[in-house]
């Protein structure tokens, strides 16, 4: 890619906050012709399990359009508020993830991961720009060392203020 040494590619997926994730499946079979995500690890449908309750984990569905475009529906958290987890994921490569993880650590921005997620085989890296859009790096498959990767809900996460120097070209702490 031009101007892309990191292997950042196409966006992955992005998520939509939802109230009840069922209703609005029903919704976008309906209207936009998708389906749920499928793939070796079964469907992508997760939170209603006791196992993922345990780990504070909300009701969200991978769903998926013919030309490949795949979007999360994000339910309400456990306590009953709305999703604290929308944003937009951009897909890497299983060899990129180090690379945009030193990429962000180069330019002092605050990162969570790598941490893969229950019933998947995604590696993801996640972050906020500037305004707090919660951003994430996802690579799908080929991940190397996948069972040594934590998931994502046991690690910490960091603090993520940051301010933007748009003349340097990386995060500070706030003053």
């Amino acid at each position: 890619m031009k101007n892309n040494p990191h292997g950042i590619g196409i966006i992955d997926h992005f998520s939509l906050p939802c109230k009840d994730p069922e209703l609005s499946q029903t919704f976008y079979e309906t209207i936009f012709s998708a389906h749920v995500f499928t793939d070796a690890n079964g469907p992508h449908v997760f939170g209603a399990g006791p196992e993922d309750r345990k780990l504070g984990r909300s009701i969200h569905i991978f769903m998926e359009m013919d030309n490949g475009q795949r979007f999360e529906l994000l339910g309400h958290e456990l306590n009953g508020k709305p999703p604290e987890g929308t944003h937009h994921a951009f897909k890497v490569g299983p060899n990129d993830l180090p690379a945009v993880r030193r990429h962000l650590e180069a330019h002092g921005v605050p990162y969570w991961g790598p941490g893969t997620h229950r019933g998947t085989d995604a590696v993801s890296i996640y972050f906020h720009d500037p305004d707090g859009n919660v951003l994430e790096f996802v690579c799908w498959g080929g991940y190397p060392d996948l069972a040594a990767v934590p998931l994502s809900q046991h690690m910490e996460k960091p603090n993520w203020d940051y301010v933007w120097d748009p003349v340097a070209r990386r995060a500070h702490a706030p003053t």
